[in-house]
């Protein structure tokens, strides 16, 4: 379930990974979405079952390399069999330590690794891009949500998912000037859009970019 302020209504959304998630406004009661759950039971089952017949990815469910984009940097993923599940980092190569090469014990470990990675490049880069906006968030928190890129709080914490460094460099860089902004206007304000265009003057084109760069995120990332 996700709060959003700019709903209006409830809604659903199903993800091809087979994730489902139920968009509310601000103050929905947990006995609301129940009942909106109840009531389109039928579709969404039978929406789940057509996702599951669609053809699988071509792509190998287990990555051997991985292209950070954002920073330019290219992975190569070597899987060991270990009873400890873990990573190890060894320049241009990642070592992903499991039980057993399948994705169920792989997938959790390479998300662990991205947004490790992003705590390390994704935060400073924000933090510098922040000086040049003269703006300070309160917190920066990296993770790796399944349906945004980043949010901005009326607290001030900025919050950006990890993926983020699979996008080529300059969404990437828009993203984050993009939730640095609403720490002047939490909206999309003409101020808001003028704000960024002074720091992202392609912003139209990169906004539109960014949203459908969901449809190309690989598995292990959006499961």
């Amino acid at each position: 379930v996700r709060i959003s302020k700019r709903a209006r209504r409830l809604s659903i959304n199903v993800f091809a990974h087979g994730g489902v998630e139920i968009v509310v406004p601000p103050r929905t009661s947990a006995r609301s979405v129940a009942d909106f759950v109840r009531s389109e039971r039928s579709w969404i089952d039978n929406t789940c079952r057509s996702i599951a017949l669609l053809p699988s990815d071509p792509g190998p469910a287990l990555p051997t390399r991985i292209e950070l984009r954002a920073v330019r940097e290219s992975i190569e993923v070597i899987y060991r069999q270990s009873n400890r599940m873990h990573y190890r980092n060894q320049g241009a190569r990642l070592l992903v330590f499991s039980v057993d090469a399948a994705p169920h014990y792989c997938w959790p470990i390479l998300r662990r690794w991205l947004t490790g990675i992003g705590r390390k490049t994704l935060r400073p880069w924000l933090l510098r891009l922040a000086k040049t906006i003269q703006v300070k968030p309160r917190q920066v928190q990296i993770r790796l949500q399944q349906t945004r890129w980043g949010s901005c709080s009326v607290e001030g914490t900025i919050s950006l998912n990890a993926s983020a460094l699979l996008l080529p460099t300059e969404q990437a860089e828009y993203l984050l000037v993009h939730e640095l902004c609403h720490l002047r206007h939490l909206n999309h304000s003409r101020r808001f859009w003028q704000l960024v265009s002074e720091f992202s003057p392609r912003y139209r084109e990169l906004d539109v970019a960014v949203n459908r760069a969901w449809t190309s995120m690989p598995a292990w990332v959006s499961y």
